[in-house]
């Protein structure tokens, strides 16, 4: 039976993700447009995507749990960037965000109908 590893890299990740929640929700000390790009920065990919655990059903629910809040918070914190840049009429990190936004939700209509203003 092998050992159990966690990467540094996906602790760190869900770390961030939990920052990328406190921004998303306007916590004191958190929430500009600067500080939610920087963390967004660092979301690559689904949290654990290659790893698996045989026979461990346990576990199995928990990482899908946690890969889909994460890849939520990303979605959301995405939107939020978007709707900033927008607002304070600054088209070009509006559409890096938005972009960033189309590649986790291709099916995302409000991004799409975004990238066009």
């Amino acid at each position: 039976m092998e050992p159990l590893v966690v990467h540094r890299q996906d602790q760190d990740a869900h770390r961030r993700a939990r920052r990328v929640e406190r921004l998303h929700q306007g916590q004191a000390g958190f929430g500009t447009e600067r500080q939610i790009d920087e963390v967004l920065a660092l979301y690559r990919d689904d949290f654990l995507g290659d790893f698996t655990v045989r026979n461990a059903p346990l576990f199995d629910a928990w990482m899908v749990q946690e890969r889909e809040a994460l890849h939520q918070l990303a979605v959301n914190g995405f939107q939020c960037l978007t709707r900033c840049y927008l607002e304070q009429e600054n088209p070009d990190a509006g559409l890096r965000s938005v972009k960033r936004l189309l590649a986790l939700e291709p099916w995302c209509e409000e991004a799409y109908q975004q990238q066009m203003i």
